[in-house]
């Protein structure tokens, strides 16, 4: 049997260096759950060094492998949400559709900038963007109108027309989906923490 320790440095630490050179730095994000445990961890380890208890070297080294585990993942997370930079053109439709979040966009639009049909357009953007331009505009939309709703005073019509919504209760229902609350309870719970 291979020594243990050399098979996890070649298969596993080795591909986390040569993922750096492309990936610079990770940002933690504290409501992310794979962040979480990461932080966790180490936290972890931190007290484990400062008790000195019996085997705290294994202790150790069994928490590293856990980071080793949740660093693999999260670097995972980073290559499918940074795919697209490998094609222009789905740079080009993201940075447009960031630029228009707030207009009706059509599939002809971004599909005419790109020189492609618009069954390509989507195949294409679906293989490095990982959804569909639509979907990628909907979430966008759906960020935007969070950040809106947090950091202006503005009520629930105006912030749905500024981020390309046709109507409120579509903007109502779309956004309580992916944030499980509606757009007013969340402006009512995060105004408490911007105070």
């Amino acid at each position: 049997m291979p020594n243990v320790t050399e098979y996890i440095n070649f298969t596993y630490v080795s591909r986390i260096v040569n993922q750096a050179q492309s990936i610079p730095f990770i940002k933690l994000i504290p409501k992310d759950e794979e962040n979480v445990s990461l932080l966790r961890r180490i936290e972890i380890v931190g007290h484990i060094y400062l008790s000195h208890r019996d085997y705290y070297q294994l202790q150790i080294l069994s928490e590293f492998y856990q980071c080793l585990n949740h660093l693999l993942n999260i670097f995972d997370q980073y290559e499918q949400i940074n795919q697209y930079f490998f094609d222009p053109r789905v740079k080009q439709c993201i940075e447009y559709l960031q630029s228009h979040y707030h207009k009706k966009v059509q599939l002809s639009e971004l599909s005419h900038m790109v020189h492609m049909s618009e069954a390509e357009t989507i195949k294409l953007f679906k293989r490095f963007a990982g959804d569909t331009p639509f979907n990628f505009l909907q979430n966008y939309r759906l960020e935007q109108s969070a950040k809106q709703l947090m950091y202006h005073h503005k009520n629930v019509t105006e912030v749905a027309m500024d981020c390309g919504f046709s109507t409120t209760s579509y903007f109502i229902q779309n956004f309580k989906q992916k944030y499980s609350l509606t757009p007013k309870q969340f402006q009512i719970k995060y105004a408490k923490y911007l105070k």
